[in-house]
């Protein structure tokens, strides 16, 4: 009894830390309303060129506000640099993302000196006032740094936040991408190891797949592996026709090899349609969803089938064998609602969903 009475209060604890956190990063957003026209301003670079948000009408522009004496800001700079590095190459319907950092920094050799070594890659300006005594601090109604505000091409504010963690999650909801870390090259047991580990698991833990785990279980499914685009797993005449979906709480992923990163496809949570009528599968918090593309298959009848049906097996069998080798819990499986499942991604009767593998700790 005691024992549980102690579980209860750390799973409290967790609770009420959560969700003291979310109340802490609503209370400190920037004032200004999304839908509103961001307010103009012009401040100068480390060059002492002057630069204005005008400059970026036509883009998509995220404003840092920060400062070098803030150690909040010194401390998510590395997530900031990897954010932009990330969606460097991303657009918003057609349109560039572009960055500005703001400064509210007061001494100009501070702010060159720090900048100087932060390898940071975007535009830089600022106004040599402290953020309380800031025109431009008042208008955008920034109470805490770093702040984040992403503006539209035409000038509207569509998005704050005050973490680039809360930044990546407004710019894949309005990229529908997600961008994957790179696969890690040395993880895991030896082969024979491996084998000895891999076995079935159907029971997990609640806690979603961290994004290092999801980008390396995607590449061992079907990443690509050599400068000539061959892939992991192979595949009959190397017809590449396997697409690999990604089903967990915040919807439904495209893996695209080429770009290392989910195509995002459907919003929600829709796992229910991989675990069907197999309940003791809805606590999965992940289901990677093996598509065989019959016309990239660019051969008919039963046999063509059968062969996709085989190289959907081969790219789910390295998942598990991946899976086995870092001690992360995998089943392969082929009950699923193929009709519900074509239906939400849009899918032709030649692109059938043949198997699933449901996979978390």
């Amino acid at each position: 009894m005691q024992k549980n009475n102690n579980m209860k209060k750390i799973i409290l604890t967790i609770v009420m830390a959560v969700v003291a956190a979310g109340a802490f990063a609503q209370d400190y957003l920037p004032t200004i309303q999304e839908g509103t026209q961001a307010p103009e301003f012009t401040m100068a670079d480390t060059l002492g060129v002057k630069h204005s948000l005008k400059d970026f009408r036509g883009k998509y522009v995220v404003i840092d506000f920060w400062a070098s004496w803030c150690g909040d800001c010194r401390r998510e700079m590395p997530e900031m640099i990897q954010l932009y590095n990330d969606f460097k190459d991303v657009t918003i319907e057609g349109k560039q993302i572009e960055w500005l950092g703001v400064s509210f920094d007061f001494d100009e050799g501070s702010w060159k000196r720090y900048l100087s070594t932060a390898n940071c890659p975007w535009l830089q300006v600022c106004g040599m006032k402290k953020m309380k005594d800031s025109p431009v601090a008042k208008k955008y109604g920034i109470s805490w740094i770093p702040s984040l505000v992403l503006v539209d091409d035409n000038g509207v504010v569509v998005a704050k936040a005050i973490t680039a963690e809360a930044l990546r999650k407004e710019l894949v909801a309005k990229t529908k991408v997600m961008p994957l870390p790179k696969h890690s090259e040395t993880r895991g047991t030896d082969i024979m190891t491996t084998l000895s580990n891999r076995r079935t698991d159907r029971q997990y833990e609640a806690r979603p797949v961290n994004i290092q785990d999801k980008a390396d279980i995607l590449w061992s499914a079907v990443g690509i592996n050599r400068e000539n685009g061959n892939i992991t797993s192979p595949t009959a005449m190397n017809r590449q026709e396997i697409l690999v979906y990604v089903f967990d709480e915040d919807g439904v992923g495209l893996y695209d090899a080429k770009s290392n990163s989910l195509k995002i496809v459907a919003e929600g949570d829709h796992r229910k349609l991989v675990a069907d009528r197999q309940d003791n599968f809805n606590d999965a918090p992940m289901f990677l969803v093996f598509v065989g593309d019959i016309d990239k298959f660019r051969m008919p009848g039963d046999h063509a089938r059968g062969m996709v049906f085989a190289d959907s097996g081969i790219a789910a069998e390295n998942v598990n064998v991946f899976c086995a080798a870092v001690g992360i819990k995998t089943c392969i499986r082929a009950t699923m609602n193929v009709k519900g499942i074509q239906s939400l991604l849009g899918l032709t009767e030649n692109q059938i969903p043949m198997l699933n593998t449901a996979i978390g700790y």
